[in-house]
């Protein structure tokens, strides 16, 4: 009997397959970078790979169409100073600072080139997802 007509949870949920989740990467990210679009599920990886492609443009690889970023996140308590981490991203138990910081910038190639080249400064360092404000 094959997992099509088997209605066990088991078999319904499976989960997938490494080749389904390599064609998946490389077809989704790599060949439909001209719909990229900068949120806050993209992954640091993710932003680069469309920056160096030079297919996106430049208008969709910042938050919004202002100069203007504005980070928010967390440093955990006994963890190095230079890790940044949202909220929900550490255990509450452990102790955390909330903290803010925000900076203006003169061109959009400045914006771009301090979210490639900054990782620790703008990038959640445990989930890679961003710590600016999106325009979502």
């Amino acid at each position: 009997m094959g997992t099509s007509s088997c209605r066990i949870n088991v078999c319904l949920r499976q989960a997938p397959a490494l080749r389904s989740l390599a064609f998946y990467t490389v077809f989704h990210f790599t060949n439909n970078l001209s719909e990229f679009t900068l949120t806050n599920r993209t992954l640091y990886q993710q932003y680069v790979c469309a920056v160096e492609s030079n297919i996106v443009p430049d208008d969709r690889m910042i938050p919004s169409t202002s100069l203007h970023l504005q980070c928010t996140f967390v440093w955990v308590k006994g963890c190095d100073i230079r890790k940044r981490f949202h909220k929900a991203c550490v255990n509450p138990s452990g102790g955390y600072w909330y903290t803010y910081t925000e900076e203006y910038f003169a061109t959009i190639d400045e914006v771009i080139a301090r979210l490639c080249n900054d990782k620790d400064e703008w990038w959640c360092d445990l989930c890679n997802k961003p710590l600016f404000k999106t325009t979502e």
